[in-house]
């Protein structure tokens, strides 16, 4: 009788965690208007619809699986990076990774473990197109084109590009046309390469941020285009480092957000509910601050 019991409480939760869903995608635009017979002899399950709703192949994945494959660049400190006592990736985006998983769970009605993958960005970029991760949590940028291949979240935190450049060419850089044809260094595959390739044709580009500051300080390369946040923190602890910040007049300001596969409706509506929360909460900023100050004190700053 326990276990038949037991299994009754999982089945309601199941069916209550989808009516979330539900819920989330109707109120989005995204959900159908029609409602099956509530007195439909069907079983209700994961992989079943309910009022008209089907979970899409990648939720249903999520659920058979167990677990939620996050893909982040963790050589970007605050949003990821290794934390060198556990070998373990820590960071903005694995806090935001981690708040998406318990709503899985809670939503499903079973536990959906956190698979937190570290790589490269442009391997976490081509991991999302061949299925090989769920989600990008990694300090994605929306751009128009990576719409056209992948889904974005509501976004968390909006940001700037600037420029890290030596303080012995300070008097050279007061605008952004000032960087033109220059040797720029950048993250491979990030958005941040894609505004350099448009200023100059004399880019390298790099693995990590902290190999662009390497090639900056043995005068290999004239700048290092950054976000602000990760701009700033490099500036805090490198005295010989000066930083441009591009205006709003100049490039709009850059959302980032969680990048996932297209036609994931239900998915989107659960990671935009927790992102709306944590945005909410203001738990992003406080996440920010907490996480640079650990990479200074871990000297990964420099």
């Amino acid at each position: 009788m326990k276990k038949k019991c037991m299994c009754s409480v999982l089945k309601r939760s199941i069916v209550s965690g989808l009516v979330f869903v539900i819920t989330v995608l109707v109120l989005a635009g995204c959900g159908s208007t029609a409602a099956e017979d509530s007195t439909s002899s069907q079983t209700t399950t994961p992989t079943e619809k309910i009022q008209g709703v089907d979970l899409s192949p990648k939720l249903k994945e999520i659920y058979d699986r167990g677990s939620i494959i996050v893909g982040n660049d963790s050589s970007y400190p605050p949003f990821g990076f290794i934390d060198p006592s556990t070998n373990k990736a820590i960071g903005v985006e694995k806090e935001m990774a981690s708040k998406i998983a318990e709503k899985l769970s809670s939503v499903l009605g079973k536990p959906i473990k956190l698979e937190f993958e570290s790589m490269n960005f442009d391997a976490v970029m081509s991991s999302l197109a061949t299925g090989k991760i769920d989600l990008i949590c990694s300090a994605c940028t929306v751009t128009e084109e990576r719409k056209k291949s992948m889904d974005f979240s509501n976004p968390y935190l909006h940001t700037k590009d600037v420029f890290l450049f030596l303080n012995s060419n300070g008097d050279k850089y007061h605008s952004l046309n000032d960087f033109k044809n220059l040797r720029i260094a950048a993250n491979t595959g990030s958005s941040q390469e894609v505004r350099a390739q448009s200023l100059s044709s004399q880019i390298t580009s790099t693995p990590t941020i902290a190999d662009g500051i390497l090639q900056l300080k043995s005068n290999k390369v004239d700048a290092v285009i950054v976000d602000n946040i990760t701009g700033f923190r490099y500036q805090k602890t490198n005295s010989d480092l000066s930083i441009y910040e591009i205006s709003d007049q100049e490039v709009t300001p850059q959302d980032k957000a969680v990048a996932m596969q297209k036609d994931s409706d239900d998915l989107k509506a659960i990671v935009n509910t927790v992102v709306d929360e944590q945005v909410q909460a203001d738990n992003v900023n406080k996440w920010i601050d907490e996480y640079t100050n650990q990479a200074i004190k871990m000297g990964l700053a420099k």
